[in-house]
């Protein structure tokens, strides 16, 4: 998957989030920091249920992709798309009903703020999500 190279220009200690939502051109990334914020992600992943595997869930690859590199108790990868969360990989992977969008608002707001206004699509500037 393409998204796997955007991680490669950051450093350790910190999360990189890809918000795939493009077809053949480069989707927007960003790496996250701060504290708060990887402890606000944490939390929010915390709170919402474990679910069954969701078998549209491969259908349906985009929204958010966070890679963890170096961070202690932080999954290594979390993908958070439409009301779904999915954490690990291949077999070992779970997957979480963020009922509310809790995580998957607040990403939108990090992307938001983030995020050249430029590279994203209009119903992210628009917050109709």
């Amino acid at each position: 998957c393409a998204f796997f190279t955007y991680n490669e220009k950051y450093d350790n200690n910190h999360l990189s989030v890809t918000l795939s939502i493009y077809s053949g051109r480069q989707n927007p990334s960003w790496k996250i920091i701060d504290k708060e914020e990887v402890n606000s992600i944490k939390e929010k992943l915390s709170q919402i249920p474990k679910i069954q595997k969701n078998h549209d869930f491969e259908k349906y690859l985009g929204g958010f992709i966070i890679f963890n590199h170096g961070l202690t108790d932080f999954p290594n990868t979390v993908i958070i798309n439409s009301g779904i969360v999915a954490v690990g990989f291949g077999k070992e992977r779970q997957y979480f009903n963020d009922t509310n969008y809790e995580l998957e608002n607040y990403m939108t707001g990090l992307a938001r703020k983030s995020i050249n206004q430029d590279e994203l699509p209009e119903y992210y500037k628009e917050g109709m999500i």
